[in-house]
C-alpha cells in the first residue's frame, strides 16, 4: 500500500453497473487504497468503467474477480460489511467513523476486507454472515439511499481521515506545554522590550497573555510563526532604542560645542 495505508481490500459483491465500478476505483485512488475485488459482477470492466475511473486505470486493471467470496476472505483478520439495514438479528453495528477510528487501528498490520453490496439489493445474507462487523453510514431518514460508489467514497475517506499516522500537511501537530511556555516567555519579553504601558504591572500582562495563548490551541506551525513575530518585535525595539541613543548623543555633542 502507499502512504503507509493499511492492507485493505475494497470488495464489491455482485455489482450491477460498470460505471459504479469505475467511480469506486477513482474514490479508492483519491484516498490511497488500491486493492479492488469484484465478486460475481453482473457487468464487465468496460470502456465506461475506465472513463469514470479518471486516472485510476491501474486499480481496474489489477482488480481481482472471483465467484467464491468465502474462499476470497480466507486470510483476512478483519471482515466488515456495509449495510443500511439494521434489523434485530443484525448485531455488531458501528458507524463508518467508529469502524475507522476504533476498530480498524487494531488491525493496522493485518489484512482487512470491506464489503459493499449490490446497488439494487445490498449485501446478501450469505455475505453478512461472514462479517465480524456491520458498518452503516448515518444518512437522512427521509432519503437514505447512497449510490455504491458514493458509499465507497465515504468509507475510504473515513479510513484515511482517522488513521493516526496520517499527517496531511506540515505543522498540523498541536503545540505541547513546553512549546507554549517558550512562546509565552518570548511574547512577554517582547512586551517588555517594546515598553508596552505597565499600568497594572508587567506580570499582570504576562499572566493574561499566557491565558490568551493557551486558549488559542495553537499548532506547532502557528507557534513558530508567533515566536518569529516576538523575536522580530524585540529586534525592532532594540534598533529603535539604539537609534534614540545615537540621536540623544548627537544632541549632547552639539550642546557641548
Amino acid at each position: 500500500m502507499t502512504d503507509n495505508m493499511p492492507d485493505i481490500s475494497i470488495v464489491l459483491v455482485n455489482p450491477k453497473t460498470s460505471a459504479n465500478i469505475g467511480a469506486a476505483a477513482r474514490a479508492m485512488n483519491c484516498m490511497g487504497l488500491k486493492d479492488m475485488v469484484l465478486v460475481s459482477p453482473r457487468c464487465q470492466i468496460d470502456r465506461e468503467a475506465f472513463s469514470l475511473a479518471v486516472g485510476s486505470d491501474e486499480i481496474l486493471s489489477n482488480a481481482r474477480i472471483t465467484d467464491d467470496l468465502e474462499g476470497l476472505l480466507e486470510g483476512y483478520s478483519l471482515i466488515a460489511g456495509t449495510t443500511k439495514k439494521m434489523g434485530k438479528k443484525r448485531l455488531n453495528f458501528v458507524t463508518a467513523s467508529e469502524f475507522s477510528s476504533d476498530i480498524l487501528p487494531l488491525h493496522a498490520h493485518s489484512k482487512t476486507a470491506l464489503l459493499f453490496g449490490a446497488e439494487d439489493y445490498g449485501l446478501p445474507m450469505s455475505a453478512i454472515k461472514l462479517c465480524q462487523h456491520l458498518v452503516y453510514i448515518p444518512v437522512s431518514q427521509e432519503f437514505g439511499s447512497l449510490n455504491l460508489s458514493q458509499a465507497v467514497m465515504v468509507m475510504c475517506y473515513e479510513i484515511r481521515k482517522s488513521l493516526s499516522f496520517m499527517t496531511f500537511s506540515h505543522g498540523r501537530e498541536k503545540a505541547d506545554s513546553d512549546d507554549m511556555e517558550r512562546l509565552c516567555s518570548a511574547v512577554a519579553g517582547a512586551v517588555k522590550k517594546t515598553a508596552y504601558p505597565e499600568a497594572n504591572g508587567f506580570f499582570n500582562h504576562a499572566s493574561h497573555l499566557k491565558e490568551i495563548l493557551s486558549r488559542a490551541s495553537l499548532t506547532k506551525f502557528e507557534l513558530h510563526m508567533m515566536m518569529g513575530f516576538a523575536r522580530h518585535a524585540c529586534f525592532m525595539a532594540e534598533r529603535i532604542s539604539a537609534l534614540e541613543k545615537r540621536i540623544e548623543n548627537n544632541g549632547m555633542e552639539k550642546l557641548t560645542k
